[in-house]
């Protein structure tokens, strides 16, 4: 209700928008505490950003711009990030 009330001022749109589900504080951890981002190898055209655990707030943009640069212009993920790297390891 908090963040509602403070951006409500940027955007009339914003004044008459409703809460619809929420969803707080769900933090996800890779078994190697770092992010996990790409596409999924073992399954064609699903892409993850997930595993910030409790960073989203602060890493969530530049992730999802990492990751947008790669779905959109073919930008190759830093290989720490790859989901295969799990499917092999744990």
């Amino acid at each position: 209700m908090q963040l509602a009330e403070r951006l409500s001022g940027l955007s009339p749109a914003l004044d008459r928008a409703q809460l619809v589900r929420l969803w707080p504080c769900r933090r996800t951890f890779a078994p190697d505490a770092r992010f996990v981002a790409g596409p999924d190898p073992s399954a064609p055209g699903l892409w993850w950003l997930t595993g910030l655990g409790g960073r989203g707030m602060t890493a969530a943009p530049a992730a999802a711009r990492l990751l947008a640069d790669a779905l959109l212009d073919g930008t190759v993920m830093p290989t720490e990030l790859h989901v295969a790297r799990l499917l092999h390891k744990y």
